[in-house]
């Protein structure tokens, strides 16, 4: 009899409203730690993207600046980027400049004052959320 006395001791502590509150709490606890886990995942796989997205661009680059040098390396790849950022000719050659009729016109905006009705309409049409 007090065998079966002692088995509901035990079970009258496991279904007790302390025990499940402790085991809420650990729950609370293990739930808040799976999430911080998990945004820090979410993170790492951003930055892992933008890394593999920079690394590509920068081989790209790499690419480009090797195709570049070894341009560079040859006789013709130097004289064709003498000419193009010095504008400089052989002996004999002369240089022709062709500029367009349009490069050097811009288009100016010019701001119109409001009048004192329009600035009126549009601090009214602000306080009244419909712009």
């Amino acid at each position: 009899m007090r065998d079966l006395q002692g088995r509901n001791s035990w079970k009258r502590f496991f279904y007790s409203d302390i025990v499940a509150i402790v085991l809420l709490v650990i729950l609370f606890f293990i739930a808040r730690n799976v999430f911080d886990v998990y945004t820090k995942d979410t993170t790492a796989q951003k930055k892992l993207e933008l890394a593999q997205l920079n690394l590509s661009a920068l081989n790209d680059k790499k690419l480009a600046l090797k195709d570049n040098v070894d341009k560079l390396k040859t006789d013709r790849g130097v004289e064709e980027e003498l000419r193009r950022r010095f504008q400089v000719s052989k002996e004999g050659e002369q240089v022709l400049v062709i500029v367009d009729k349009n490069e050097g016109k811009k288009e100016v905006e010019v701001e119109v004052p409001k009048t004192w009705l329009q600035d009126f309409w549009d601090k009214f049409l602000d306080i009244v959320s419909f712009k």
